[in-house]
């Protein structure tokens, strides 16, 4: 039993990196050709925009994980939008933050440090001055990135049922739209408390 579950955790493990690999590759260039021919002032907005997303993405995953699903119910008794969705949300807790901090968040660390590689040599071109513009803006977005997920994850922990509560609300307008249920096969059983 114990090697079956290794077996499929490894297996899950293979697949979601697969699909990164394939989506980070397919988002890659785009974004630094869009970067290396954009002037800065619509490259810079693009870049913070990515940086912004993968740290608000990691604030979901991490909220994801300590929200209780308990307020929830009572929520959904009284048929308010949202409080089904955050239940599955919950329930779910391991597949979205695996999606929102691992697949979103990384993939938008990757990409905005690609992008801010992209943005320098375009302003400096060649020579030494590249070399160094695109180290600094490296550094720049890396840190950017790791402060503001630093700051996010702890607003997440204080705020957890707050955070899936609206991103709730949010999913459950998008399923009215799409027609669909998003995070579907939510478990059955004990409420995480």
């Amino acid at each position: 039993m114990a090697d079956r579950r290794r077996g499929s955790l490894a297996l899950r493990g293979i697949k979601v990196g697969a699909a990164a690999f394939v989506v980070s590759a397919l988002l890659a260039w785009p974004s630094q050709a869009a970067m290396r021919h954009w002037a800065a002032y619509l490259a810079l907005p693009l870049l913070l925009a990515i940086v912004l997303t993968g740290i608000l993405f990691d604030v979901v995953g991490v909220a994801a994980t300590r929200a209780s699903e308990i307020p929830f119910h009572a929520r959904s008794a009284k048929g308010l939008p949202g409080a089904r969705q955050a239940i599955r949300m919950v329930r779910q807790a391991d597949k979205v933050a695996l999606f929102c901090s691992d697949v979103v968040g990384d993939l938008a660390g990757t990409l905005s440090g690609a992008a801010a590689v992209a943005v320098a040599v375009h302003l400096f071109v060649g020579g030494s001055r590249a070399l160094w513009a695109g180290m600094l803006a490296v550094a720049a977005v890396t840190a950017l990135t790791i402060g503001g997920k630093a700051v996010g994850k702890a607003y997440a922990i204080r705020r957890a049922n707050a955070v899936v509560g609206r991103v709730a609300r949010a999913l459950a307008w998008a399923e009215r739209l799409l027609g669909r249920e998003i995070l579907v096969g939510a478990p059955k059983g004990r409420w995480k408390g």
